[in-house]
């Protein structure tokens, strides 16, 4: 209750300034942004490194068989110390057991590595997979292809 000079009470009328276009605006901006951000919070939580995948992008493919020609040695084993197979591709950026899907080909495992200069390295990224063949006429019959490569995981 307020009171006059005279000390008579009086009643005191606040008027609420009604609010414009861009409060109304600031307000419903701020709420999207608040909304975005927590699912943006819940989706970064619940997602782990592994789940992550790269879009299928063309790589350049290209074969190896076990032979001392493509390997330097005749022996069979991978980088990863597994017997080598069809199934298993050489790429250097990706860990061992990554998989991916190649266009018309199939899903293939990362088991072995390749020369740095032709398939990158953790830093240089190059889109390059050399795929195991058990013998060299089937790698030479592969030749060189480029097509689309999907990480599946990493």
């Amino acid at each position: 209750m307020h009171y006059n000079r005279n000390g008579f009470p009086v009643e005191v009328r606040t008027y609420r300034k009604e609010p414009t276009f861009w409060d109304k605006a600031r307000f419903y901006v701020c709420a999207v942004l608040i909304a975005t951000l927590i699912i943006l919070a819940i989706f970064l939580t619940s997602c782990s490194k592994g789940d992550l995948a790269y879009g299928a992008e063309v790589w350049k493919l290209t074969a190896y068989c076990p032979c001392v020609k493509c390997c330097g040695k005749s022996d069979g084993i991978t980088a990863s110390g597994r017997k080598a197979r069809y199934g298993y591709v050489a790429g250097n950026w990706l860990a061992f057991g990554t998989k991916v899907k190649i266009e018309g080909l199939g899903i293939f495992e990362v088991q072995d590595r390749g020369a740095r200069s032709h398939f990158g390295s953790k830093n240089d990224h190059k889109k390059r997979l050399d795929i195991f063949f058990p013998t060299h006429q089937e790698a030479l019959r592969f030749g060189v292809q480029y097509k689309e490569v999907e990480v599946l995981n990493v």
